[in-house]
This record gives structure tokens, C-alpha cells and sequence, in this order.
């Protein structure tokens, strides 16, 4: 997936309006409402997801379930998959 702003998520707290509220508090880059992401859980499941809105340090996503991806499908960079899910 080619998108700039990975948000981390846990894709069993669904709200029942089928969005996903995450914390900005490690990002390096704060993504703004209408902004495409990718929103990842720690297992390397992820899908783009659409920026609803952001209130403090809490990102509201909705997921684009079209995009998702199962962890046996994402591959990273060499560079990455170490710093990300270093165990």
C-alpha cells in the first residue's frame, strides 16, 4: 500500500457507526480529516482506512474493508519490519 501515514488500530474495537478511534500519541506525522491512511494492528493486518476526524490525540478512521490485507499477505521493506514489530 502506498500511503505515507500508518495508523496504528485495533481492528476488534469497531464501533457500531463502523469506525475505528486510535491515538496519535506516537505518530510522527498527525494525518487531517479527509487524509487516506493505512491503519495497521500489531499481527500486520491492515487496510486504508479514510480520516473522519481528529479530537486531541484521538484519530476517528473509517476502514475501506475492499483493501484489507491479512499479515500473510504484507510484506514491508527490509528497513522496516525490524523497527516495527521488533520482538
Amino acid at each position: 500500500m502506498e500511503h505515507d501515514v500508518r495508523v496504528l488500530v485495533d481492528f476488534n474495537a469497531i464501533r457500531p457507526d463502523g469506525t475505528i478511534v486510535a491515538s496519535t500519541r506516537f505518530a510522527t506525522i498527525i494525518p487531517k480529516a479527509g487524509d487516506v491512511v493505512v491503519l495497521h494492528d500489531p499481527e500486520r493486518n491492515e487496510c486504508v482506512g479514510l480520516v473522519e476526524k481528529i479530537e486531541g490525540m484521538a484519530i476517528t478512521c473509517r476502514p475501506e474493508w475492499q483493501s484489507w490485507r491479512p499479515a500473510v499477505e504484507v510484506e514491508y521493506p527490509e528497513h522496516l519490519a525490524p523497527a516495527l514489530y521488533a520482538a
